[in-house]
């Protein structure tokens, strides 16, 4: 019983050896396909993928809610389709609403230029030519620190800076739509 357990944890260690030299020539083989691509980092998650819009510079976005003096928006008396509302049912109304005015609330709510915001959570170059590639979950996590390593996007996540589309120079390779990152450096 005890040549058969030896054996077998033998040939069990074979096939591990062997299956890590398969995958370390497959490593191999992708690395020597590495490219140095160069573009604008986009957040990946942007609805609108249209050239013109990913070019636009990033919007300063204002507060989600403008206030008055007293905290609330549309203190005055209104009418909609047939249905008066007084200024002081307004006033009971939204004396509860808090109103969204500091800067890190306004920095992590979504640009509609593709620009990186604090919510950012997936990225994607730019290339010169106009082609998009997502980047894969390494190097997503690589863009991140990369974003906040830079002196904007600390800003940018600390509330003090506006969303923005940094220069970025990429190591990896293309896969499909997609690029397989192992170096993620934004431009200076």
């Amino acid at each position: 019983m005890r040549r058969i357990v030896i054996v077998s944890s033998a040939a069990l260690l074979v096939l591990a050896a062997q299956a890590q030299n398969r995958n370390e020539k497959v490593a191999q083989q992708l690395h020597t396909n590495d490219q140095t691509l160069q573009g604008v980092l986009i957040d990946a998650g942007c609805q609108d993928r249209s050239l013109w819009n990913m070019t636009r510079p990033p919007e300063q976005q204002a507060a989600a809610i403008a206030t008055s003096d007293n905290g609330t928006r549309g203190a005055q008396a209104s009418q909609s389709h047939g249905i008066s509302v007084d200024s002081q049912t307004i006033q009971a109304e939204r004396a509860d609403i808090t109103p969204v005015e500091n800067a890190e609330t306004i920095a992590r709510q979504s640009d509609p230029t593709c620009a990186i915001k604090a919510n950012t959570r997936a990225y994607a170059v730019l290339l010169r030519g106009g082609r998009l590639l997502d980047l894969d979950e390494g190097g997503n996590t690589y863009a991140t620190a990369a974003v906040q390593d830079s002196a904007r996007g600390r800003d940018m996540l600390n509330g003090r800076g506006a969303g923005f589309k940094p220069l970025v120079t990429i190591v990896g390779w293309i896969q499909g739509d997609r690029v397989f990152a192992d170096q993620v450096k934004l431009g200076k």
